[in-house]
């Protein structure tokens, strides 16, 4: 989970300051122990197929985890377009191949996920010509959340979902400005991105689809295919936690965290569907219009013609 290990770094030197760093590091040695003891997890268990007919995944050289969130049938019959919105990872080390193929797929409007220092510290490559607009996602207080982690490093799964329902709970403004500006783009395709591409972008794109009426389980099944880009970030993230081995944070013993485990969206989406009804009212309520949801499903969903065949995935 990018965005916790990211205020887990943060806090570090919080942690130091205050002299508490020896507390909590015992406190994790307890809980790591416990952790150690379970199974290792392998990605690839949790990747779930997928109903389209291809796969959405596109190569963008210098890029991570970049794929199409398009081809997906909805409740009612309808189809996500292709070709108009994608997501990814970070596009720091985009080669100037991976903008030409930007270029070529016609994206015109990055939305970044990620909290300002990190866009700071590691910028996106982009061509000339491509909107850029910031819309951090945080993952709370540093230092709450380095001792929340401590706590619960051996119960992750518990941990991942109470921070996804906390995050959208919280940045419900940045949801619903991403998916507002998307419903009024009138030409070209949108990239959500932030670190990896699976948290914070996992949950933006799952209320997007499913305020397109994308089923749950579909949602869950495109969110886990993050794990196929599970070796590329965690080698990255492996090298940025080299800090915290001083208080016995060791990369391996994280790496829980960095799977995409489709019970953590489903449980996104059932606190989605049971604190706000749908996500439709969800957007609603944080000032997306009718007509914007409406211009939204307009823009990208087809409809098969009576008769016709169904447009293909």
């Amino acid at each position: 989970m990018t965005h916790i290990l990211h205020s887990v770094r943060r806090a570090v030197r919080g942690v130091a300051a205050a002299g508490i760093g020896a507390v909590l590091a015992a406190v994790y040695r307890q809980r790591r122990l416990r952790a150690r003891q379970k199974p290792k997890l392998d990605p690839l268990s949790f990747v779930l197929p997928l109903e389209r007919a291809e796969s959405h995944n596109v190569h963008l050289e210098g890029g991570v985890n970049f794929r199409d969130v398009g081809g997906y049938l909805t409740t009612d019959g309808a189809r996500v377009r292709r070709g108009l919105v994608f997501r990814s990872g970070t596009l720091d080390s985009l080669t100037e191949a991976g903008q030409h193929a930007l270029m070529a797929l016609d994206v015109r409007q990055i939305f970044d996920l990620r909290m300002e220092d990190e866009a700071a510290r590691r910028p996106d490559r982009l061509p000339d010509g491509v909107r850029y607009s910031l819309f951090p996602i945080s993952a709370g207080g540093p230092i709450r959340t380095l001792v929340d982690f401590m706590r619960h490093i051996d119960r992750t799964q518990e941990l991942v979902i109470a921070r996804y329902a906390a995050t959208l709970d919280r940045d419900r403004a940045a949801f619903a400005s991403v998916i507002g500006q998307i419903a009024e783009q009138q030409e070209g395709a949108s990239l959500i991105h932030c670190t990896a591409g699976k948290d914070r972008t996992g949950m933006v794109v799952a209320v997007l689809l499913s305020a397109l009426g994308v089923p749950d389980d579909i949602i869950a099944a495109d969110y886990s295919q993050s794990n196929l880009a599970y070796p590329v970030y965690y080698r990255d993230l492996a090298a940025q936690l080299a800090p915290l081995r001083r208080i016995g944070i060791l990369p391996e013993d994280m790496s829980a965290l960095l799977v995409s485990d489709p019970a953590y969206i489903r449980a996104l989406l059932g606190h989605l569907h049971s604190a706000y009804g749908s996500a439709q009212d969800y957007l609603k309520g944080a000032g997306v219009s009718d007509a914007a949801l409406e211009h939204l499903r307009a823009r990208l969903l087809e409809r098969t013609p009576p008769g016709a065949a169904p447009p293909p995935a």
